[in-house]
């Protein structure tokens, strides 16, 4: 049941769609990623 959520799906390895995650991410609880270990890092993009 995916009430109460919102999904997308963003092109992180477009300027674009890094600046789209940055502005959600200060608005959410909680941000899911499937990542291998260190890559968000490489697109500054790190907690």
């Amino acid at each position: 049941i995916l009430r109460n959520k919102a999904l997308i799906a963003v092109d992180l390895r477009n300027p674009a769609g890094q600046d789209a995650v940055r502005r959600l991410a200060r608005q959410c609880d909680v941000v899911v990623e499937n990542f291998r270990p260190g890559r968000l890092e490489e697109w500054g993009l790190g907690y």
